[in-house]
């Protein structure tokens, strides 16, 4: 795989001048990935970790040694036995209990730092997503809803049309979301995604309208990076991650493998949580969205609070 240029969808300012006083902020990092998503495949899955630079200073070194003569680590190459036969994998000529110990050094790493790397990941039933209005389709995957007054009525309206034909949308905002609410008051969070350019250019308008519009903990939220797993041992972790998550919820426990089945179970130690973004999900989101518009109405009129 050939990297580019690392991709900095949006600057944050932080740390920043106010006045004569230097604001230093407290910053974390999250990595994450995709998987899935594609032809006929169901789901589409975004997971990944988050901590503090501190921390992922201490993984990167402890990774690239367990990594061995492996220039860098590939989930979908790694457990897919067949690619193995090429001369040109990391992996040929490697037997099955050659790479359980290796994926288990890799895991290990994980262990070091388990109470310090937080897994977090979002999935999207794309038939259930595809069952929603068009309106409903653009609203989860970006598009905003604008309030205004004219004649003296209170009005919303959509703004951009968000992307309907792309699920990623979905587990990705759900995801920044998700972070977004464990990161403490007075702490930024960095996003860093595997470098790709689908996606990326959306992605950054996504990320400055969250933040140009205030949604919920728009303050924490700093830059959104793409760049090269081969590059940020992080990436690979989440690579990792994800894949075994798509894995689980596309085949269950019977499907997933004994190896595959040892490495989730890993993550799941920390956190046993898969989110699925299904029917339900999507119900229980246009029942809080249509809320927050009959409350906003009804406070205008002076039937709220």
């Amino acid at each position: 795989m050939t990297c580019g240029k690392t991709f900095v969808a949006s600057r944050g300012d932080y740390p920043h001048d106010q006045g004569k006083h230097l604001i230093m902020v407290v910053e974390l990092h999250a990595y994450a990935d995709e998987s899935g998503g594609t032809g006929d495949d169901p789901y589409c899955a975004i997971a990944g970790f988050i901590a503090s630079e501190r921390q992922w200073k201490i993984f990167r070194p402890r990774w690239r040694e367990a990594l061995g003569s492996v220039p860098a680590f590939h989930a979908t190459d790694f457990w897919s036995r067949a690619g193995w036969k090429s001369k040109d994998s990391p992996y040929h000529g490697w037997t099955s209990d050659k790479a359980l110990r290796f994926q288990r050094g890799l895991i290990s790493v994980f262990y070091q730092q388990d109470k310090r790397l937080n897994p977090t990941n979002a999935v999207t039933n794309i038939p259930d997503f595809s069952e929603l209005s068009e309106d409903w389709q653009r609203i989860s995957t970006g598009a905003l809803i604008k309030w205004s007054m004219r004649d003296g009525k209170f009005s919303a309206r959509l703004s951009g049309t968000g992307k309907p034909s792309a699920p990623w949308f979905v587990s990705f905002i759900d995801l920044v979301q998700r972070i977004v609410e464990h990161v403490p008051d007075g702490a930024v969070l960095h996003l860093w995604f595997d470098e790709q350019n689908e996606y990326a250019p959306l992605a950054q308008i996504t990320w400055k309208n969250m933040k140009r519009h205030k949604a919920k903990g728009w303050r924490k939220m700093g830059d959104l990076t793409f760049a090269c797993d081969e590059e940020y041992e992080p990436l690979q972790l989440a690579d990792m991650y994800t894949y075994l998550v798509h894995h689980y919820v596309l085949y269950g426990d019977d499907g997933l493998g004994a190896d595959r089945a040892e490495a989730l179970a890993a993550f799941a130690r920390v956190n046993r949580y898969i989110s699925v973004d299904d029917r339900q999900a999507h119900e229980s989101r246009v029942q809080r969205i249509s809320e927050e518009i009959l409350g906003k109405i009804a406070v205008h009129y002076g039937h709220g609070e």
